[in-house]
């Protein structure tokens, strides 16, 4: 899943402060983003982890009749 991936989510509180919640800094509100992500939360921006894909990898738009 996408939200695996999750490494960091900016955030601004109800109070109007801006926070950054990882695995390091504010880990409560962290694990609760990504739990609650799968509803939906909004965020001010967020940091995730990227693969690396092979050479074998193809794109295009597929289409169905």
């Amino acid at each position: 899943m996408t939200i695996d991936n999750l490494l960091a989510v900016d955030v601004i509180t109800a109070d109007g402060r801006f926070v950054r919640a990882n695995e390091r800094e504010n880990t409560d509100l962290f694990w609760a983003l990504r739990e609650a992500a799968a509803i939906s939360v909004s965020s001010r921006g967020s940091n995730s982890r990227l693969h690396p894909l092979g050479p074998g990898v193809l794109s295009g738009l597929v289409v169905y009749p």
